[in-house]
């Protein structure tokens, strides 16, 4: 993909230390898809969730009335985590889009993140924590991380790579003969490989990023 490789080396140490991180960067370069290619070569389960389409009731477990009282049932993706595990899989959960939840779901958020667990149940023994986000400022309703939030993750600051992007691409039968061109353009206007406008208004426009290179290659 198209990371460079002392990034991926930072995202590897943080892996392997255990060390929660964010992959903080603009939309459109990729950060999902090449954790997501990292992980499954390590042969590790990856559940995500898409943090700002999530309700605390998603976080915490629907409460349940039991002998013992109410208490709350563990969510699909943590059951899920919780059998690769049990199936001698490592593990790790990807928190995407942080910084478009609701500050409602911070609370359940710094506790799965800090302690990876809640009331009632655990996530496994050494299940990664990861997450990754947009600037507030280029996230869809985007909200400032809170200080106790960010202060519990690594951050990993992603920007693209236009090297790695075209050395991946030459690989890809599909598109492979429109790479150097492609890539000798943009080496000549390097600003027009990632280019979000800072206007508001012009953000739901057309604009360049690694993202939309790639799609432009497959046509």
């Amino acid at each position: 993909g198209e990371m460079n490789s002392e990034i991926r080396d930072q995202i590897n140490d943080y892996l392997d230390g255990d060390v929660p991180f964010l992959l903080m960067g603009a939309p459109g370069i990729w950060k999902t898809a090449i954790l997501s290619q990292m992980l499954a070569a390590r042969g590790w389960h990856l559940e995500t969730m898409i943090a700002s389409g999530r309700e605390p009731s998603d976080i915490a477990g629907m409460p349940l009335n039991t002998p013992e009282g109410v208490q709350f049932a563990m969510p699909a993706w943590a059951r899920r985590l919780n059998q690769a595990a049990s199936e001698g899989k490592g593990t790790a959960l990807f928190i995407d889009e942080l910084t478009s939840c609701h500050p409602a779901l911070q609370a359940p958020l710094l506790r799965l993140i800090n302690e990876r667990r809640m009331d009632d149940w655990s996530l496994p023994k050494g299940c990664r924590i990861i997450a990754a986000a947009n600037p507030p400022e280029l996230a869809a309703g985007g909200w400032d991380l809170s200080a106790p939030e960010a202060n519990r993750l690594a951050h990993v600051s992603v920007s693209p790579d236009l090297d790695a992007w075209a050395g991946f691409m030459i690989t890809q039968p599909d598109t492979y003969s429109f790479v150097p061109s492609a890539e000798a353009f943009l080496k000549s206007r390097p600003s027009l490989f990632q280019s979000v406008p800072k206007d508001a208004a012009q953000q739901s426009g057309a604009w360049p990023s690694p993202r939309t290179w790639t799609l432009a290659s497959r046509l």
